[in-house]
């Protein structure tokens, strides 16, 4: 019997090579997966990262939202974009996973408003001052800058009056001018309300869900000549999604003399005057009650 060495050979080969491809696939093990990235709505995430968990595999989804990854069968697949939470999914040997992403909730907290936008609060390189949202709520002021008081460091809150309903004055970093005014630009709700007259008096404490305060050169970059004595910008609460809410905030307290002062009668004002007399030679009476002429009518009138 003839055997041929040639044809043995290529069957040999052949073996060889079918016995080696399959190895490498056991090896590799690995398995595509498929599918679509979307947001809340149903629309496609465009330019999402598709990773697989603990390695630097990863692609990008499409216009269309698709992505196509080759990963371990028991692997994680996350996919993160700007602005949305990041989703896991354990493939489990699926070869098809579609993803839903949902937008990312940032606590307001979190987040300085800076004049041109938000950061987070660790992001910021200017000299920015943040009031603390429970401290405007919970104190009893009629004006937010009271509750302003003591709270940024460079910002000094001075009452000049006593009379009620007066607003306090705000000084950013010390007084930059002699003549001209010191107060801070106010900006609400991203409209300057300093250039029409307006003040943080007209607005309700209550009402702010935050407040910052821009202390150096970012001021004026922003704002120009304006933000020169810095710049208050405030954030006012708005609608949220959900159920209706109604909110009630009140205050309510007690006020008293702190010294109540005693007022002479009618004899007592005449003995004073009777005494200073007594006291400094050369002074008179006017009369026995009194000391001088325009006082007599009200004395004489029981007054």
């Amino acid at each position: 019997m003839k055997i041929n060495y040639h044809i043995m050979k290529k069957v040999a080969l052949g073996l060889c090579a079918g016995g080696l491809c399959t190895l490498s696939y056991a090896q590799d093990g690995t398995v595509t997966v498929r599918g679509k990235v979307l947001d809340n709505v149903g629309s496609p995430v465009i330019g999402a990262a598709v990773m697989e968990a603990g390695t630097t595999n990863g692609s990008v989804t499409d216009t269309e939202g698709r992505y196509v990854l080759r990963v371990q069968p028991s692997s994680t697949i996350t996919v993160s974009f700007l602005g949305y939470d990041t989703a896991n999914e354990v493939v489990d040997g699926r070869e098809t996973i579609d993803i839903t992403l949902f937008e990312e909730d940032n606590e307001l907290d979190e987040l300085i408003v800076v004049g041109y936008g938000m950061q987070k609060k660790s992001d910021i390189t200017g000299a920015v001052s943040s009031v603390n949202k429970a401290r405007l709520e919970y104190l009893p002021v009629t004006n937010v800058l009271q509750a302003v008081q003591g709270a940024a460091a460079g910002v000094t809150i001075t009452q000049g009056s006593s009379i009620p309903g007066d607003a306090p004055s705000a000084l950013i970093r010390g007084r930059n001018s002699i003549n001209a005014s010191t107060s801070p630009y106010i900006v609400v709700d991203g409209v300057p309300i300093s250039n029409t007259g307006g003040s943080l008096s007209d607005i309700n404490p209550g009402d702010i869900e935050s407040m910052e305060i821009l202390k150096d050169a970012s001021a004026t970059a922003i704002y120009g000549t304006n933000g020169a004595n810095g710049v208050i910008l405030v954030t006012t609460k708005h609608g949220k999604e959900g159920k209706a809410a109604i909110t009630y905030s009140g205050y309510g307290g007690i006020e008293g003399f702190a010294n109540k002062l005693e007022f002479c009668d009618g004899a007592q004002i005449t003995q004073r005057y009777r005494d200073y007399v007594a006291q400094n030679p050369g002074e008179t009476m006017y009369n026995d009650y009194v000391k001088n002429e325009n006082e007599a009518d009200n004395q004489a009138a029981g007054r």
